[in-house]
């Protein structure tokens, strides 16, 4: 998608962004929780569907394509939730390197 193609009126999925935070627990060790570190709004596409077999386990990864406005913070450890699905983070583009809108490529269903 070109950034002309972009307008604010499209982003109208409110989803929530995380991140995998160590929570220390004061002697020494921590747990691993997802922590929310926004909630930016989207506009979600969905793009393919197909089956793998990853470690004699099936997976059914659906690639989504997601369009936010631009932030500097995300990487591709961080995953959205929308509707209490998961979307893992695989790349990330900034459009047209204008700092405006980002396009990230996200997969449903398998592991981090």
């Amino acid at each position: 998608m070109k950034l002309c193609d972009l307008h604010s009126g499209l982003l109208q999925s409110h989803v929530s962004l995380e991140r995998l935070t160590l929570i220390p627990d004061g002697i020494g060790g921590g747990q691993s929780v997802w922590a929310e570190i926004g909630t930016p709004w989207a506009y979600i596409i969905p793009a393919t569907a197909w089956e793998s077999l990853n470690s004699m386990q099936l997976e059914s990864p659906i690639t989504h394509t997601f369009y936010i406005r631009y932030r500097d913070d995300i990487t591709p450890r961080d995953r959205f939730t929308f509707r209490g699905r998961l979307f893992n983070i695989r790349s990330i583009i900034d459009i047209e390197e204008q700092k405006l809108y980002m396009e990230l490529k996200c997969q449903e269903g398998v592991a981090v």
